[in-house]
């Protein structure tokens, strides 16, 4: 599978050059066209208000990261796009290609000859360059298709489409299996820098990343274009609720206690199976070190930000959340709203007698409350099937199940489909909490991050599991860094 990375709703390819060009042949041999488009802030800025552009960049088979913009942001995010892919640089690579595997190539776009002067250039560059055909882009939209059939029967195996956005992209898409070519690819302007009319930043400006400026110099017009970056940072590195957050392979959502009631809402009233699970940084070093939970934790429909190390790790790699999502106060938001909107609850976990506590207690708190059963969480292996079979006779809508990491989660994501149940979710220990069992923090400590200490001074024995906070701590420190580059079992990503 690609790996790609989203900036804004907009999907980049994170391979360098010589990986775009490796994956590139690869897609060759397949029978399906292959589509490359190219993302930068301008492009993105473009996609947030033309939904079909940002559809047609999603779609791609290759979306290379042609700007700095795109790099600064991953890197301040702790993405892992870490080098930028320019699209004159991959269709040179891709002519070298073409001369070497006999590939016939065709230029479409720009002016009256420069299509042309591209092509004789490419010839002269590469040896042995196959050229099936040129065509200029001034043509109206009623001899697109013409167009298309002309790459067609001239036998084009790739063919270079430079027609600025997103008219270039549209006949990417449109006509891609018109053309019958292996490989299509939008490059914008790259055909007149091939063609001489535009001469190419010095090499060390372009390694700078300051080729923009470059081409601001030569062509002043051009200032209106990179005034977008400016609005692309602010936008890009805002606080934007929908986003997802990778902290050590583990995706969090950035998401707010009513936006999370909101999506399970939208569950609850379309029936469709969602499972929400808590992050803290505790369950995320448990996930580094152990595949199974972390491919767990993966299925999870909706991630909350459960732990101020969680937040902290997001300021550290450039994310802003707009507030801590805590399980046992998600908890209570969706049993309210639950009372409200007379929906079906089910409390499954901790010992026997908890369950029916913090439904009695949650009944009385929350007047209307539909407790749909209860059950405790030391149930055998045999005795799963028939408690699966009870909490789907019992029709409940919430599930929450309350039996410790990775214990719930294993049992959510094993019965998920089975339970037919809208929206189940691991709450650890709330169940201790909500019953009385267990002390919460005062309003304070919670509220400045300092509800670990005082669960450690309540239970001295829990400072075995508070090692894992300066371990997380290291672990972000060192992959912001870039000295730390996978997970174990896995390849570096």
């Amino acid at each position: 599978m690609p790996r790609k990375e989203s900036i804004l709703g907009v999907k980049a390819d994170i391979y360098n050059l010589e990986e775009t060009v490796s994956r590139a042949e690869t897609l060759l041999q397949t029978k399906k066209p292959t589509l490359i488009a190219s993302v930068n802030p301008e492009i993105i800025m473009e996609a947030l208000s033309n939904s079909k552009l940002k559809k047609m960049l999603n779609s791609a088979d290759i979306a290379i990261p042609d700007g700095v913009g795109i790099v600064l942001v991953s890197w301040l995010k702790g993405g892992r796009i870490r080098r930028r892919v320019t699209g004159i640089d991959l269709m040179e690579k891709l002519l070298s290609v073409a001369a070497l595997k006999g590939y016939k190539v065709f230029f479409l776009g720009g002016k009256q000859n420069v299509a042309e002067e591209a092509a004789a250039s490419a010839q002269k560059k590469y040896k042995g360059l196959k050229v099936a055909g040129t065509h200029h882009g001034y043509f109206p939209p009623d001899e697109e298709m013409d167009v298309a059939k002309k790459i067609a029967a001239a036998g084009a195996d790739m063919v270079f489409i430079g027609m600025g956005t997103d008219r270039q992209e549209k006949f990417m898409f449109r006509y891609a299996h018109i053309t019958k070519a292996r490989l299509l690819m939008v490059v914008g302007g790259s055909l007149d820098v091939l063609s001489g009319r535009k001469k190419r930043a010095p090499y060390w400006v372009q390694r700078s990343g300051l080729e923009w400026l470059y081409r601001v110099l030569q062509e002043p017009r051009r200032i209106k274009r990179i005034a977008v970056l400016p609005c692309f940072l602010k936008k890009a590195l805002a606080f934007n609720e929908g986003e997802k957050f990778n902290c050590l392979s583990v995706e969090v959502d950035i998401i707010t206690y009513k936006g999370a009631v909101a999506k399970a809402a939208e569950h609850i009233q379309e029936k469709k199976p969602l499972w929400i699970v808590a992050i803290n940084p505790e369950k995320v070093v448990k996930a580094w070190e152990n595949k199974e939970l972390r491919q767990l934790l993966a299925q999870s429909g909706l991630a909350i930000p459960d732990g101020i190390g969680i937040l902290l790790a997001g300021w550290i790699m450039g994310y802003r959340f707009a507030q801590r999502v805590t399980g046992v106060d998600l908890f209570l938001a969706l049993v309210e709203e639950a009372a409200q909107k007379k929906w079906r609850v089910f409390f499954l976990g901790a010992a026997p007698g908890v369950a029916e506590e913090v439904a009695s207690r949650l009944s009385r708190k929350y007047q209307g409350l539909q407790v749909a059963g209860t059950h405790h969480g030391y149930f055998s292996p045999e005795e799963e099937h028939s408690l699966v079979k009870k909490i789907t006779a019992s029709k409940a809508q919430l599930l929450f199940v309350a039996m410790g990491s990775p214990k719930q989660e294993k049992f959510i994501a094993s019965n998920l489909e089975k339970l037919h149940v809208p929206v189940c979710m691991g709450v650890g220990g709330s169940f201790d909490v909500i019953s009385g069992k267990v002390k919460r923090a005062p309003s304070w400590m919670q509220k400045v991050g300092l509800e670990w200490s005082y669960r450690l001074w309540r239970e001295p024995r829990r400072a075995l599991r508070m090692l894992s906070l300066p371990r997380f701590v290291l672990l972000i420190l060192l992959f912001r860094l870039g000295l730390l580059r996978s997970v174990k079992g896995e390849e570096k990503f």
